[in-house]
């Protein structure tokens, strides 16, 4: 009982439920009877009807079910998101850690890497769910864990504030539920914030945060939410935010299409050649199509599905398409790598000349490979 009201909840999964009697017995009676049973769902027959009705809906999502994005590495293990609302758990550090790494990437970082990355669990993630060792993400994980309205900030924050600031969120009320923190992130004995990126955290520094909208509000944790309520000039603009499904679409596409490329470029001169092209080109047309870069995607051990080319597309976009007209050319393919190594080339030597810079593509799809 809630002031005065009765909450009842059998849970979101499908296994329970709850059968509710309201009953006034008598006109005129002021209050009801209220009696409730809960049920075991299974127990009950299926309406052979609405099952058929059910099963042809479900057909739609087969296609986001076996559509891979990404193969999880065993660093992440058992994954789970169950009870995120409550504590850490492998499925919010592997997104904070994907996340942190797609803001790295050249072509969204700019040479500003963040340091980490920090996520209430009602933002992410949100599933409830442990996954089998052989699930890694597809677009209905994906779509399933993080929402998409919820978009990534990136955020200054003194390491003071991190520190001391980060476990207020942890226990109390289950909304926004626990801060999920990345990869980069220790926490020491006493529950702190006790190292970033593999370095002491120091109070004094400014690091760079990514996180979604909510991070700042105040009512979730006193640290953060009065710092910023005293700093309202360093809260990012509303329309700096990066949406995450299509932030990390990218990301996972990108680092697909440097094994895709490493695999054809066998003189590994960071360039194709005709003759390199035709090992993926089955109908000898000079480019690839979709249904080319599925097969692709098989070759290199991903499972995907004929009916849906999300992925596909973003990968094509990532390859170099930019006419958009469903077909990589050998031309787009190069030109696309030229542009990646030029970028690449000025961040080095904005780094050269003391301006922090990110790794390049190649380097980071590189230690990924190695942390697998």
């Amino acid at each position: 009982m809630v002031s005065g009201s009765r909450i009842l909840k059998p849970g979101l999964d499908g296994i329970r439920a709850l059968v509710i009697d309201v009953v006034w017995a008598h006109p005129g009676d002021e209050k009801p009877t209220i009696e409730v049973e809960m049920k075991t769902v299974a127990d009950y027959p299926p309406d052979t009807a609405l099952l058929s009705k059910v099963k042809q809906a479900y057909t739609l999502i087969d296609n986001l079910r076996n559509t891979q994005l990404a193969a999880v590495p065993p660093f992440f293990r058992p994954l789970t998101s169950e009870d995120a609302r409550g504590k850490n758990v492998s499925m919010g550090s592997y997104m904070c850690s994907v996340i942190r790494d797609a803001l790295n990437t050249p072509s969204v970082s700019q040479g500003e890497p963040v340091d980490c990355v920090l996520i209430k669990a009602g933002s992410c993630p949100r599933a409830g769910k442990t996954y089998k060792d052989d699930e890694h993400i597809t677009l209905e994980a994906l779509q399933m864990e993080i929402q998409a309205p919820n978009e990534i900030f990136v955020y200054q924050v003194p390491g003071r504030v991190i520190k001391y600031g980060v476990c207020e969120q942890w226990g109390g009320l289950p909304n926004p539920g626990w801060m999920q923190f990345c990869d980069a992130v220790s926490v020491d004995a006493d529950g702190l914030i006790a190292t970033i990126g593999g370095e002491p955290i120091d109070e004094k520094r400014v690091y760079r945060v990514g996180s979604t909208s909510d991070f700042t509000r105040k009512s979730d944790g006193k640290t953060i939410g009065e710092y910023f309520e005293a700093h309202p000039e360093l809260v990012p603009e509303h329309d700096t935010g990066f949406p995450p499904h299509a932030l990390l679409m990218k990301f996972w596409a990108e680092k697909m299409w440097e094994r895709i490329f490493a695999s054809l470029d066998k003189d590994q001169n960071d360039e194709l050649s005709a003759d390199e092209l035709r090992a993926l080109d089955k109908d000898g047309d000079g480019g690839l199509s979709r249904d080319e870069l599925l097969e692709a995607l098989k070759a290199q051990g991903f499972t995907v599905h004929g009916g849906e080319t999300s992925f596909v597309d973003v990968l094509l976009q990532a390859a170099g398409d930019r006419n958009n007209d469903g077909i990589i050319s050998l031309e787009e393919i190069n030109r696309e790598r030229s542009l990646k190594k030029e970028l690449a080339d000025q961040l080095s030597r904005r780094s050269d000349n003391g301006v922090e810079a990110t790794p390049t593509t190649t380097e980071m799809l590189r230690g990924e490979q190695e942390r697998v």
